[in-house]
C-alpha cells in the first residue's frame, strides 16, 4: 500500500527465506575490497569507504581476511560499509567476527544484508521522489 509496506515485505522475504535460499543469497555477495565488482550497487556501496581503490597493502589485507572468512563460513564477509566511517573498521569487524560460531555468523551476515537492503531501498525511494532526492543530494554536498 505504501513504501513502508514494501520495505517490510522485503525484510520479511529476506529473513523468512529457507536455509538454501539464504545460502544462495549470502554466496552472491562480492568480496569486500574486490577489484572486480559486477554490480553498480556493490561499487556504490564499497566506494563509500574507498574499498574499490585500495593500495597493494590494503588489498592484501582484505584478500587475507576474505579468504580466512570464506574458508570458515563458506560465504563472503558481508558488512554494511555505509554504516562505518573508516576503511580499517571493516577489517577490524571482519577479524572480530572470525571468532563467531557458524550459526551466529550466519545470523550476523543476514542482518548486515538487511542493512544493505535498507540503504539500497532508501536510494530507490529517493530516486522515485524528486524532493527527497534533492534534499539528499544537498545533504551529501554539504559533506555529511
Amino acid at each position: 500500500a505504501n513504501t513502508q509496506g514494501l520495505r517490510e515485505a522485503m525484510q520479511d522475504a529476506l529473513f523468512s527465506g529457507n536455509p538454501e535460499q539464504q545460502t544462495t543469497l549470502l554466496g552472491a555477495f562480492p568480496y569486500l575490497g574486490s577489484d572486480k565488482l559486477e554490480r553498480k550497487e556493490s561499487t556504490r556501496d564499497q566506494s563509500q569507504l574507498g574499498l574499490n581503490r585500495l593500495n597493494d597493502e590494503d588489498y592484501d589485507e582484505f584478500a587475507e581476511l576474505n579468504q580466512t572468512y570464506r574458508e570458515k563460513y563458506g560465504f563472503p564477509l558481508i558488512v554494511s560499509v555505509r554504516d562505518l566511517a573508516k576503511r580499517h573498521e571493516v577489517l577490524t569487524r571482519g577479524w572480530d567476527r572470525i571468532d563467531n560460531s557458524v550459526c551466529q555468523e550466519r545470523a550476523t551476515a543476514m542482518i548486515e544484508v538487511g542493512k544493505i537492503v535498507n540503504h539500497r531501498f532508501n536510494e530507490l525511494v529517493a530516486e522515485a521522489n524528486p524532493i527527497h532526492s534533492a534534499r539528499t543530494q544537498r545533504y551529501d554536498q554539504l559533506g555529511h
